[in-house]
């Protein structure tokens, strides 16, 4: 097994940094992102890689990808993503949470991994990523479905898992612009507000390999292929190469208020 399997899989249950995009190529994600931001008003945009191809492109770069393929082998597919901004000065916060599992999802976290990807610079100050060192070893915690929370993305997602209160003490990880993080699905995160004069925004992405996919009901996203087989039990997306107007239009069209995605029969 080498090192960063290793260390998502096992212990510490997760590996940074890791290169991603250069600092040039991580600024011009930023203005579009910010753009988007101004456009809609949305604090968070959820599988914005099935709408703009300058999103695609940064999730499946050979740098990310090729550390991966370490973790989970060479057939790699997006099961999703979500960009999320943190405004100057405000408490947006994300709960405690583990990225396989929800109402609709089982990931097999032998055959899938999460990346947090920041597109701005992350830091203690600005609410950087922050994990649970081990927490992934006893697998998927019980958990329920929060109501939603204007100052949380907290709506839908799982938190107030068991045991909660017993967790270690969190490990920062402040990570520079066009670098990121990868752990294992079943690991223990949550981040806090930003308390920066700046906006933070990160890009979390979940990348699964065949067989990750262990339940999945209502409601499956298409699985974008970025290497490999194309054998997954769910609809294969479309690369989008539309323009960013057309991508922002059909995004409207399936987005909720709030920027998660109601209907994916539009795509």
């Amino acid at each position: 097994m080498n090192q960063i399997r290793q260390s998502v899989l096992r212990s510490p249950g997760f590996v940074e940094p890791v290169k991603w995009l250069t600092k040039l190529q991580a600024s011009q994600i930023k203005r579009k992102t910010l753009a988007l931001h101004q456009n809609t008003g949305f604090r968070l945009f959820q599988d914005s890689h099935l709408f703009f191809k300058w999103v695609a492109d940064a999730v499946s770069h050979s740098l990310i990808v090729d550390q991966v393929s370490n973790i989970i082998g060479d057939d790699i597919a997006i099961e999703a993503t979500y960009i999320v901004i943190k405004p100057e000065k405000t408490e947006f916060a994300v709960p405690l949470h583990q990225d396989g599992i929800d109402s609709n999802l089982d990931l097999d976290p032998e055959k899938s991994v999460s990346a947090w990807l920041a597109i701005t610079e992350s830091t203690v100050t600005n609410g950087c990523l922050r994990v649970y060192s081990g927490t992934h070893a006893n697998g998927y915690r019980e958990f329920r479905i929060a109501d939603s929370d204007a100052n949380s993305l907290s709506g839908g997602r799982p938190t107030e898992m068991a045991g909660s209160e017993c967790l270690p003490i969190p490990t920062d990880v402040p990570l520079a612009q066009g670098f990121g993080c990868l752990f294992n699905v079943c690991l223990v995160h949550d981040s806090k507000g930003n308390g920066s004069n700046k906006p933070r925004i990160g890009l979390n992405v979940r990348y699964i390999s065949v067989g990750a996919l262990r339940k999945f009901t209502d409601r499956v996203r298409p699985v974008l292929i970025v290497r490999g087989s194309a054998n997954y039990p769910s609809t294969i997306a479309q690369y989008p190469t539309w323009s960013d107007e057309s991508g922002l239009e059909r995004l409207m069209k399936c987005a909720s208020p709030t920027g998660t995605i109601r209907n994916y029969k539009l795509i």
